[in-house]
């Protein structure tokens, strides 16, 4: 009979290894079709250009790909730059101002949002730059 109970109890053990083993890979899986997405939508963002309504889907679906279970603030970065491209300023100063919120030393969140508030918000663009400023101080040239 105990051979039997430590058989049971090696049988459990081992199923419950490949559980935890099983989930790990998928969390592993998920991270990399997370990146891919991510990497993704930074790649079809383009550069000073706005982004037409087809354009701007795919890239949101992208990054709604790369959001999920994705803490970094990189996906929201990117959602704010497609906001700015598509023309929708409004929605960018909303996430970019949630960043600087939550991150104050983010440098790029302030960046954006010195372009997202401009010209509509002179005092929130002020704010920006001052933020970078502080962030980022002039360094003097070396003697």
């Amino acid at each position: 009979m105990g051979a039997l109970v430590a058989g049971n109890r090696t049988l459990l053990t081992r199923v419950a290894l490949l559980g935890v083993a099983a989930i790990a890979c998928a969390w592993f899986a998920l991270g990399a079709l997370q990146i891919h997405a991510e990497s993704r939508a930074d790649s079809l963002l383009p550069q000073n250009a706005n982004v037409s309504p087809p354009l701007a889907r795919t890239i949101s679906q992208q990054l709604d790909r790369a959001g999920t279970l994705n803490p970094d603030r990189g996906v929201d970065i990117l959602r704010a730059e497609l906001y700015i491209h598509a023309g929708n300023r409004p929605a960018a100063e909303r996430v970019i101002k949630r960043i600087v919120h939550d991150e104050p030393d983010n440098i790029d969140a302030w960046f954006l949002l010195q372009i997202a508030s401009f010209p509509r918000d002179p005092a929130t663009v002020q704010l920006a730059r001052i933020r970078q400023r502080e962030l980022d101080p002039p360094v003097p040239a070396a003697p």
